[in-house]
């Protein structure tokens, strides 16, 4: 149930709300998202963004049936948020680029009911990405949807879907995984029934037995239309709980049948070699910072692929929204998913944040077919052997099905992740386009160029034509090199940006 609109907001922490004054009288009425400062188009202070503020949403008539429990999903707070039902604490989530979840208790559900979220959009300086100089403005509020879910006892926690080519007829298996969230082993044996389709047609249906919280089934689903760039076939998969013929819960997940592969002669989707043509991609725009709804996060990816002729993108520097990824899944646009963070890693708090902005968005993102790499590194770190053994770890014991990636911006780099990546900066117009993969990597291993140009050469959309010009055929000669090199899986540039309403970028007006 969406919670999006008929919100009240103020500048400030005001306690009395959930203490003992319930006036709202002077607070503004907005909807999510939203940003707490607004953003001038050029010329701002960005100290601005480093403000407090407080939410409030009130909500009558909340019904929670027998054996059902009430949570309420937050999709993205920046930066440290404080969640209040009526005057009872639900809990605190530090970090603002992931989504988290509170559970109400039934006690706490009146007939009249009070949200109260108190939002810190200061730079923390052990939440991820701060603590040392950041290169991207963090903007402050609710920026993406809230809503609140009512699950039953037992409900399906986590379904996650693999597929894995088992013949050379390219017929596939199917794996699914689930975790039920469920506090009564009573229920067990429970079962469930998996319904595959593909277009609104039943492709395969198919019963089993759970008999624990987390269950594993296979099947073979094939003949199956592959996803592709070109025709990104989707499929829906529908997991129904039920115990005695009672219907318990029921999920439905999109995702696609496709292999991807770096290796040390490049990228491979469904075995066919693709070169990589991309850019990085920041969620911010102007005026409204982080605040962009639906429909925008889905446009940026089209620009992407149709106007800009990318296909792959970077999420720089941080997992971005569910809109865009769906958009990204439907088109064919292959994705670089990364943890938040630039150049600084923190002390043991910032790494366990870490920790788990690196869980929930790998079990989150997880049946997205457009998604290839997982970035498991701080953006441009320097080598941290134990952290990054730990990021490495965590990643494939939570996706065994993708490759890891660490982005870094210095040669030699100890190499832990599957894919080495690299910011390459090294082109200036009348030097070679790209490094030499072996001066980077010091061995043949896959790699993909992770930046390039952007602010080595910035240009202005009034600047005269030659100007723009030069930037274009820099541009030019990085993806030239990286088609020269069969070993080089390609190149993205830094980065994508919009100037009002247009996208710039790899041979736009403007690159930042």
């Amino acid at each position: 149930m969406s919670l999006n609109n008929d919100w009240l907001f103020k500048q400030g922490r005001i306690l009395s709300l959930v203490e003992n004054d319930p006036n709202t009288e002077d607070f503004e009425k907005i909807r999510i998202p939203h940003n707490m400062v607004d953003v001038p188009l050029s010329g701002f202070d960005h100290h601005r963004q480093e403000t407090i503020g407080t939410y409030v949403k009130e909500m009558d008539d909340i019904e929670v049936p027998k054996h059902h429990e009430l949570h309420i999903n937050f999709g993205g707070v920046m930066t440290r948020t404080e969640v209040f039902w009526n005057e009872n604490q639900l809990g605190v989530h530090e970090g603002g680029y992931i989504p988290f979840s509170f559970k109400v208790p039934n006690e706490f559900i009146n007939d009249h009911n009070r949200l109260t979220v108190f939002v810190d959009g200061r730079e923390i300086p052990n939440i991820p990405p701060f603590g040392g100089v950041v290169d991207y403005l963090p903007y402050s509020g609710i920026y993406r949807e809230v809503e609140l879910a009512v699950l039953p006892t037992p409900h399906i926690k986590h379904m996650k879907i693999k597929t894995k080519e088992i013949n050379e007829k390219k017929h596939d298996k199917m794996v699914l995984e689930s975790e039920i969230a469920c506090d009564m082993a009573s229920l067990f044996p429970l079962q469930a029934h998996m319904t595959l389709r593909h277009d609104n047609s039943t492709v395969i249906e198919k019963t089993f037995t759970c008999n624990h919280n987390t269950c594993s089934f296979s099947m073979e689903a094939g003949p199956i239309e592959r996803w592709t760039l070109d025709h990104p076939h989707l499929y829906d998969l529908t997991l129904r709980l039920e115990k005695n013929g009672q219907h318990i819960d029921e999920v439905t997940k999109r995702f696609g049948f496709r292999t991807a592969h770096f290796s040390e002669d490049g990228f491979f989707l469904n075995g066919d070699k693709i070169k990589l043509i991309g850019l990085t991609r920041h969620q911010s725009y102007p005026y409204v910072g982080y605040a962009m709804p639906s429909s925008m996060q889905r446009r940026d990816a089209d620009r992407l692929k149709y106007e800009l002729g990318c296909n792959i993108v970077r999420t720089s520097h941080y997992m971005q929204s569910d809109h865009f990824i769906d958009r990204c899944d439907e088109i064919g646009l292959l994705v670089f998913e990364e943890i938040p963070g630039w150049q600084h890693i923190g002390d043991e708090h910032f790494k366990s944040l870490t920790y788990e902005n690196l869980r929930v968005m790998i079990d989150h993102h997880f049946n997205h077919p457009s998604i290839v790499l997982w970035g498991v590194r701080i953006n441009e770190s320097a080598d941290d052997h134990a952290f990054y053994v730990k990021t490495n770890e965590l990643a494939h014991q939570l996706d065994d099905t993708r490759q890891t990636a660490g982005v870094r911006n210095f040669a030699g780099s100890e190499r832990l992740e599957d894919v080495y990546t690299m910011n390459d900066f090294s082109h200036t117009g009348s030097n070679a386009g790209l490094m030499k993969k072996h001066r980077v990597t010091q061995k043949d291993v896959p790699y993909l160029v992770t930046e390039h140009n952007g602010h080595m050469f910035p240009v202005k959309k009034f600047d005269p034509e030659s100007k723009r010009k030069e930037q274009a055929l820099r541009h030019a000669n990085v993806l030239e090199a990286a088609f020269a090199y069969e070993g080089i899986a390609g190149a993205i540039g830094w980065c994508m940006l919009r100037v009002g309403d247009q996208p710039v970028g790899l041979l736009g007006d403007q690159v930042h």
